[in-house]
Parts: C-alpha cells; structure tokens; sequence
C-alpha cells in the first residue's frame, strides 16, 4: 500500500526538504501542498512546481483519503490547532519542532493525540543523527563509568535573531525556543528530564536592536548524580551544525562528538570491548555536506543542503503510522519544553535553580 503524504502548512523551510525526502522513499507518494496563508501564495506555487504535485486547499488535503499522512509547517501559534484539525480528520502529522508556542500549548498536542487514532511525530530531525545513536549506545553501555559533569555547545547563524520566526506572538522565547529546542531535545534524549536548571537567557541591544527577543543563552541542568552545562546563540559564523559540540566526562572515559561532519572522539582509561584503551577517533572519510544550501523561490533563509537526518526521520514517520507509534511524541515535546521554560523562569526572575 502507498503511504500519501501532503503539507499542511509552508512557513518553515524544512517542509521542502520534507517532502523532496518523502518522494524519494519507497512506498511514499507525495500528492500536494498546501498552504492557506495568501503571504505564502507564490512560494508554495513555486513548491508545488518543483515537487511536481498539485497546490490544495487545507480542506481538500484533509478530504482526501489516499493522503495518510501531513506535514504540519506553519508558524508555531498555528501548529497546534492544525495538528488537531488533521487528527480529527484521520490523519497522521508530522509537526515541526518545538511543535508550538509554549508548554500549555503542547498540553493540549498531549490529550489531543491520546483523543485520535492518528500519530503524531514531533519533527526534532537532528535525533536521527548516526552520532546521536553512537553517543546514546556508549553512554548506556556504560563504559564512561560516573558521567559526573557533561558540555553542550550548539548555534544558529548570525542574524536568526532578527527573523519574524524567531519573534512570535505566544512563544515563550525566541531563537533560543525555536532552534535551541534541537539541543535540549537532544540532552533530554540522551539523559532524560533534569531535576531542575540555573539559567540565563540575555538580550543585548548593542547586537540586534528592538527586532529580537533575545541573543544567547546559558544553562546548567542537574541530575541526580550529574551538571551539564549548555549554551546557544544567534550569532555565529558557521550556516548551522558545524560548530555543534557534546562533551561527557566520565570517570573512567571521555566522550565528544559532532553531527556535521560526523566525528567522535573516545577516550578510555581501560580497554573495554571494541575499543582500545587510549584515544579512539573517527570521522567520516567523505566530504560532508553542509547543512545550508543555496535560497530557493520557495525558501529565503535556513535551507537545508544536508538531508540525511530528513530520511530517516520520514521513514520512523511512515513506520510509526503504520505500528501506531510515534518516534517522538508530543509528551516528549512537552518535557523538552518544561525544560526551557525552567531556563526562561530562571533568568527572568533571577531566581536561580528552578525545579523541573
């Protein structure tokens, strides 16, 4: 059977890159976009012309039987209630991260799949990283010993501060909330939810002026037996992953990894299955391709060259629809947005450690 898929929803750039993944995987059709906003008429044509499909309405696409599943890329104070409208139409969503605008809005993502039939999928594509799993696999082996103390660095590019996207009515952040979400829901993935975070979230006038909610961040979120610290901003050299970096001290080995190029570096007191004592390190052999790419008539900022992640992201999708689970759902949307709003709570206030 052909699993359909259509866009509901063209805002963010990565629906193209969505859809252009979809079609090229077996058993997948893609059979239209949509995009009720008249501010996306010619870009959503102009998508519609290279995917090779036809420009619907919302209501056709949640009309037609053989499309099964949508993909949800409006601005985040839309997401949710497209989502829920798909829901109750049959469908299965995939929505892009954080998934909506606040931890109250997630709520509601939450008891309104439980509600349905459909699954819904959070879009976090960067959990679908060979890195990520490789770090997951060695931290639960446990050959690092007592991970006492870990470090996380991630980054937007220079100026994503400014944009309209990062600047929402409802959100509870900016940039930090629409693209730092990738980090926190990578470290929520990796460790779970912490008890608590010290944070601070700063805004520097001298940098972005009025048009910006904010431009850096940094955290320390405790567990049990472990602080990691965390930082991001919006204003850095690299186009996007580039500069990404995660650090785990452990007190019988150390491990660090990126994303793009794909590179880890393991360090171990003792030798312990495949790996030798010492220093073991890898990287891809390949020229990686760099996450952005060239603008589009369709996209104009963050266009993504590098689709790996995408591909196996639409297949746990298309997996997920037809096993009745979801890869990432909105409970785990909704835990990585309790986490910020923790790092929110805190700066805001001053308060120091809020509890999670």
């Amino acid at each position: 059977m052909t699993f359909g898929i259509a866009a509901l929803g063209t805002t963010h750039p990565h629906v193209s890159v969505r859809l252009d993944v979809a079609r090229r995987i077996e058993g997948v059709e893609v059979l239209g976009v949509a995009d009720d906003d008249k501010d996306n008429a010619e870009a959503i044509s102009a998508l519609g012309n290279y995917l090779e499909v036809p420009v619907l309405s919302s209501d056709e696409v949640l009309a037609r039987d053989d499309i099964h599943g949508v993909i949800v890329e409006p601005w985040t104070y839309e997401m949710v209630d497209t989502t829920i409208r798909a829901l109750k139409a049959g469908k299965h969503v995939l929505v892009d991260k954080p998934g909506g605008s606040n931890p109250a809005d997630l709520a509601r993502l939450v008891e309104a799949e439980k509600d349905h039939k459909g699954i819904v999928q959070i879009g976090y594509n960067f959990r679908f990283s060979p890195m990520v799993e490789k770090a997951r696999e060695i931290l639960q082996s446990g050959i690092l010993g007592k991970v006492v103390q870990s470090q996380v660095h991630a980054a937007g590019p220079a100026g994503d501060a400014i944009y309209r996207w990062f600047n929402l009515p409802n959100d509870i952040g900016g940039c930090f909330w629409e693209d730092g979400c990738h980090i926190v829901d990578l470290i929520v993935h990796l460790f779970g939810v912490p008890n608590g975070a010290t944070a601070r979230v700063s805004k520097f006038p001298s940098v972005s002026g009025s048009d910006s909610l904010e431009d850096a961040a940094v955290a320390a979120l405790e567990y049990d037996n472990m602080l990691l610290a965390f930082d991001f901003t919006s204003w850095e050299a690299h186009d996007w992953l580039e500069a990404w970096q995660f650090t785990f001290y452990g007190d019988r080995g150390t491990l660090k990894f990126r994303m793009i190029p794909e590179t880890f570096e393991l360090y171990l007191k003792e030798a312990s299955g495949e790996y030798r004592a010492g220093w073991t390190r890898w990287n891809e052999t390949t020229f990686a391709v760099p996450w952005a790419g060239a603008p589009t008539p369709w996209e104009k900022w963050h266009i993504v060259a590098n689709k790996s992640f995408f591909f196996r992201e639409i297949q746990a999708f298309v997996d997920g629809a037809g096993k009745g689970v979801s890869a990432i759902p909105p409970q785990q949307a909704l835990d990585i947005a309790r986490v910020m709003d923790a790092c929110y709570r805190s700066s805001a206030d001053n308060s120091g450690f809020v509890k999670i």
